[in-house]
């Protein structure tokens, strides 16, 4: 925990875990690595690339140093950002024509295509995202967690992809104990084997 010291950082790194989730960086550059990219196995870069983000909704949990960081560097790009906080943060707003409050968190998951979320890890705030939250999100939506492991409810959340129930994208800076445990990495591989379209960083 370094307030402060690591704001433009952690977007930073926000912001590249979102890039390269939507535009499919890390399987396509497997795809070519592995010697995959012939003249008669072409990849469906239409299909494979997704949408500009640009066309995005991004929602932000938690406006903190780093949320009001990312919610800056995104604003020019021209997506539509919402955010849920335990403060309204009336100056940004105003700063930013783009970035419109949400009184209830459940907004940020119903109308999000992508939702990033900077709490930190408090009794109030563990497990926070939970199944109620989670069944929410729009099919191929992208989850992203730079915050703490802890607030999100990796039963719930794994129990659900594994059903089917839910079909979102991942990318995850952290997880509720590190170094990653065994199973949550097995599961997570499981469920890469089965959906290949399934992304995950």
């Amino acid at each position: 925990h370094t307030p402060g010291v690591l704001d433009d950082t952690v977007a930073d790194y926000a912001i590249a875990l979102i890039l390269s989730n939507l535009r499919n960086i890390v399987e396509l550059h497997r795809h070519v690595w592995k010697g995959k990219w012939t003249t008669d196995k072409k990849w469906d870069l239409d299909q494979d690339l997704s949408s500009a983000i640009s066309r995005k909704t991004l929602g932000i949990v938690g406006l903190g140093e780093i949320g009001s960081a990312l919610a800056r560097k995104l604003s020019p790009w021209g997506l539509k950002i919402i955010y849920f906080s335990k403060t309204r943060k009336l100056h940004l707003e105003k700063e930013l024509p783009n970035l419109e409050f949400k009184e209830d968190i459940s907004s940020i998951f119903k109308e999000s295509d992508v939702v990033s979320l900077h709490v930190p890890l408090t009794d109030d705030t563990r497990n926070l995202i939970d199944k109620d939250l989670l069944t929410l999100l729009k099919p191929s939506s992208l989850l992203v967690n730079t915050s703490r492991g802890g607030v999100i409810n990796f039963d719930d959340l794994l129990t659900l992809l594994e059903s089917g129930d839910l079909k979102i994208n991942v990318a995850f800076d952290v997880y509720p104990e590190e170094p990653i445990r065994a199973d949550i990495l097995g599961r997570f591989k499981q469920l890469k084997r089965k959906n290949k379209d399934f992304r995950i960083l």
